[in-house]
């Protein structure tokens, strides 16, 4: 057996200080999830325009490019604190964006790291004061842009957009060639070219795949795309995170009723045997979207729809199922945090 030998390595892996899981930075998400796993697949779902592409962009991508930047800044300057969560091993993200274009995608990331960099979160840098579309530009913010510079690079060097991608064919054969760009085969097994980096591929969202001459039908198009990523995930290592709708069932009157529209397995859009696959499913959640002014006994008036919840829904690895965390989140800048509520 296995077991033995890989505890072994990934205790020395911890001694050499690298990681076993690029850890969530969330902090009440992290009393519940250790964070993101080498050969995972992790779903995230919500109704439509309630966030779900904003908490993916916040988790997978924004998290870890500040946790990494903190990191190396610590690394080149040991002056600089140690940040908690410290992160040696690398990582990419390959966004596989079947919504918005890459530019899109890259105004977003802009509008994130400004705010960030400004620390002015009540005047947030939005994407439309970036495109100065009320407005020309504040000449502060470019000032903050150029400061922001090396970052910028640093970001382009791990995460790469990609819009031109529209059927599930089209997903697995670019996963395939990225397969042969970052490792090669060896006696039939996967020998990845650096085994300190995490590959991550997010693909938003799966009902907007197209039709192609072999899967005729988006049910078909997502079973597809869903096996291969689980065989996938064993054979190179790599994680990957679909992005799912709920059906538009979920908000009819009687799912109000019984279940306050909460996210569920059973109300995935098109394919709901992705479930079955995945080893980790996560559901955003917008109370105040249906009115509702309580949230398991919290009062979230004040909150209005700053208010989400992340809740798991499937779970076969760390025995979380059914804890939810409480955040806010401002749409402004795509941000999200933990509410200090018991």
């Amino acid at each position: 057996m296995q077991v033995l030998n890989d505890i072994k390595q990934r205790i020395a892996r911890l001694q050499s200080g690298f990681s076993n899981s690029i850890p969530y930075t969330l902090p009440k998400l992290k009393d519940v999830l250790p964070g993101i796993e080498k050969g995972f697949y992790i779903i995230v779902t919500a109704s439509t325009k309630v966030g779900k592409s904003q908490i993916t962009d916040f988790l997978y991508v924004f998290a870890p490019l500040s946790l990494k930047w903190l990191s190396m800044l610590h690394d080149n300057n040991p002056n600089i604190p140690k940040p908690e969560g410290y992160f040696k091993d690398d990582f990419t993200v390959d966004y596989i964006s079947l919504e918005l274009s890459k530019l899109e995608k890259e105004y977003s990331i802009y509008s994130h790291f400004a705010t960030l960099k400004s620390n002015n979160f009540k005047e947030p840098i939005t994407i439309e004061k970036l495109k100065s579309i009320r407005k020309e530009l504040d000449v502060n913010v470019l000032k903050t842009l150029d400061e922001l510079g090396d970052f910028f690079t640093f970001v382009e060097n791990r995460v790469n957009i990609v819009d031109d991608l529209s059927t599930a064919i089209q997903i697995m054969n670019y996963i395939k060639a990225q397969a042969l760009k970052y490792g090669k085969f060896e006696n039939n097994k996967y020998i990845p070219h650096n085994p300190y980096i995490y590959r991550i591929f997010i693909i938003d969202h799966l009902s907007l795949m197209l039709s192609d001459n072999i899967n005729t039908s988006i049910f078909s198009s997502i079973e597809i795309l869903s096996k291969f990523m689980v065989n996938a995930k064993k054979l190179y290592g790599f994680t990957f995170i679909p992005i799912q709708q709920q059906a538009a069932q979920a908000e009819n009157i009687q799912s109000i009723q019984f279940r306050n529209a909460e996210p569920t397995l059973d109300n995935l859009a098109d394919n709901k045997g992705t479930a079955r696959d995945a080893n980790l499913v996560l559901g955003l959640y917008s109370p105040m979207r249906h009115r509702i002014l309580t949230h398991h006994g919290l009062d979230i008036s004040s909150l209005g729809d700053n208010y989400r919840s992340l809740h798991i829904l499937a779970d076969r690895n760390y025995g979380q199922l059914g804890s939810f965390v409480r955040l806010h989140f401002d749409g402004s800048w795509n941000n999200f945090n933990t509410l200090n509520t018991k």
